[in-house]
């Protein structure tokens, strides 16, 4: 792997190639003969400004439990939120490599008739939802069967919707501590404050609840299967906006696998706090998925 800011036991397996300010891409060098079912892409879509020592850790695991899955990463940074035109064109590569490893000529996953999921996505807060509501856009406007293929969604930590200080704290979370910190503290109450104005006294839609309900509209999206995470503890996504966003995907007629509440646990740290029980599940979601599919077919 040609960088060195994600740290992998499993480097040699895969090769590594940034595509643009946000995306990167891992693809492996060679297929082992175990995990057949895997995903033939995973799809990360990180948190804001998530740290590279943080998301390496998911790029691991996702390599040692399916070595023969290609690797999408798509990061979020702030500036994004206040400029969709400049995530849209950083995040124009994702499309070439979803169509490059999907191609719907090539497998049988990506068409309606099979509904076969193809790709795992893996949505870490408001900043993954943010970037994949683009990345749903973007395929659509490039590419003539105008939705990305047939996947299975993990949402986890999201979706969340505005607040004063889970807006401001969530910013900060992602800045250097020290003097950085300190500095950005009035701008962003100042901030905080145009966004009271802007979604409370104005009733303007926040962009979250825009990117919230487009994850669960069925003219935008094709997927087998879907899971939340999330926990009570969660100082940034209230737990409730999590329950009601499944509860809204079922009423149109998704398939809801899990709603798993970890207890104890924070904001996008799941994994961390309950990784055997976590890992398990990405697991199951995708297997209930395959499943689903293969019992149709019989019957």
């Amino acid at each position: 792997m040609a960088s060195h800011s994600y740290k992998s036991a499993l480097a040699t397996e895969h090769t590594y190639t940034q595509l643009s300010n946000s995306v990167s891409f891992y693809r492996p060098n060679g297929l082992s003969e175990t995990n057949t079912d895997s995903p033939k892409l995973i799809l990360l879509a990180t948190w804001m400004d998530a740290a590279n020592a943080h998301i390496g850790k998911y790029i691991v695991r996702y390599q040692a439990l399916y070595p023969n899955a290609h690797i999408l990463l798509v990061k979020s940074c702030f500036p994004y939120y206040f400029s969709p035109s400049r995530a849209r064109r950083d995040l124009m590569p994702a499309t070439h490599v979803i169509r490059d490893v999907l191609d719907p000529e090539k497998i049988g996953g990506s068409s309606d008739k099979s509904k076969t999921p193809s790709m795992l996505i893996h949505v870490f807060s408001n900043g993954g939802s943010c970037m994949v509501y683009h990345l749903d856009d973007l395929y659509a406007e490039n590419y003539q069967d105008r939705l990305l293929p047939w996947h299975t969604t993990i949402f986890d930590s999201v979706p969340g919707s505005w607040t004063y200080p889970g807006g401001k704290d969530s910013v900060l979370v992602g800045l250097p501590s020290g003097i950085v910190r300190t500095l950005a503290i009035p701008f962003l109450h100042l901030l905080g404050i145009f966004w009271f104005f802007k979604f409370k006294i104005f009733r303007i839609q926040e962009l979250a609840s825009v990117w919230a309900q487009a994850h669960s509209d069925t003219v935008r999206i094709r997927e087998s299967r879907r899971a939340y995470f999330y926990s009570k503890e969660d100082k940034f996504v209230h737990f409730g906006t999590v329950e009601e966003h499944a509860d809204n995907a079922e009423a149109n007629g998704f398939v809801v696998e899990y709603r798993e509440n970890f207890p104890n646990s924070g904001h996008v740290v799941h994994a961390r706090s309950a990784p055997d029980w976590y890992w398990a599940l990405c697991q199951s979601v995708w297997e209930a998925s395959i499943d689903s599919v293969e019992d149709k077919k019989e019957n």
